[in-house]
C-alpha cells in the first residue's frame, strides 16, 4: 500500500523495515546480514535504495568483508535492476534482487513480514515482481 499525504496525493515513494542479506560484489569475497528492523528498503519509480542502520562497534566485530562499511547503502537505478523474485524462508518471505551496478552487491535480498504489501508497491512504482 502506497501512502498518501494529508491532501489525498499519493506519496512518491514506499518504506519499509526488514532484513537484509547481500553477497559480495562481483570478484570479493564476504557480504553480510542484519535482520529486522536494521534494514530498510526505500522504493521510488527511479531507484531502490537498501540501507542499515546499526551500531557502529557492532558492525565492524560482524563484518565478513574487509571493506565493509559500517552502514552500507546501496542505491540502484532502476533500470539497473535485473530480476526480482520472491525468496521462502523459514519465519518470512522476501525478495531478491538481481542487479547490474558493478560498485554495489550482485544479489541483495530483502526480507518482510508482508510480502503482499511490499510486492504491491514494487509493482506500483513499475517494477516487475515474478512470484514463483
Amino acid at each position: 500500500m502506497v501512502d498518501e499525504n494529508t491532501n489525498g496525493a499519493q506519496m512518491n515513494s514506499y518504506v519499509e523495515r526488514g532484513g537484509l542479506f547481500w553477497t559480495g560484489k562481483v570478484g570479493s569475497i564476504g557480504g553480510g546480514y542484519v535482520s529486522w528492523p536494521f534494514g530498510t528498503l526505500v522504493v521510488t519509480s527511479e531507484r531502490l535504495r537498501f540501507s542499515v542502520k546499526t551500531w557502529r562497534w557492532f558492525a565492524s566485530i560482524w563484518a565478513l568483508d574487509p571493506a565493509f562499511q559500517a552502514e552500507p547503502v546501496f542505491q540502484v537505478e532502476k533500470s539497473q535492476i535485473q530480476s526480482i523474485s520472491k525468496k521462502r524462508g523459514l519465519f518470512s518471505k522476501g525478495l531478491a534482487f538481481q542487479q547490474s551496478n558493478p560498485e554495489y552487491p550482485t544479489r541483495i535480498v530483502f526480507w518482510t513480514f508482508n510480502y503482499p504489501t511490499l510486492s504491491n508497491a514494487l509493482r506500483h512504482f513499475g517494477y516487475d515482481v515474478v512470484d514463483t
